[in-house]
């Protein structure tokens, strides 16, 4: 998991919080993407999820993982973090970059 501030919430698209639907815990990996390649992995993985796989970039905007127009608008300059309540569906999310 990577360095996260304490106190730091991570919210869905919609403003909600993680860790309110099914499940109490919020996963994060943090990923560096380097070509609009792995972004397309992205989308295409996150597509077969049930669960919402959000994905944040260091100036605070967030995207939907299914999302290619929301994928396209954040920052890659520096790493960003794959959000999930779900940790099987984040860890296949993470592994079509990695």
């Amino acid at each position: 998991m990577p360095n996260v501030r304490i106190g730091e919430a991570f919210h869905k698209l919609d403003g909600t919080p993680y860790g309110t639907g099914k499940s109490l815990f919020v996963m994060v990996k943090q990923i560096k993407i380097s070509n609009f390649t792995e972004v397309k992995n992205i989308m295409n993985a996150a597509t077969h999820c049930v669960d919402e796989i959000g994905v944040h970039d260091g100036k605070g905007s967030i995207a939907d993982a299914k999302s290619i127009l929301g994928l396209m608008s954040l920052d890659y300059t520096h790493p960003v973090m794959l959000v999930s309540e779900n940790e099987k569906e984040l860890q296949r999310v993470y592994e079509a970059i990695s």
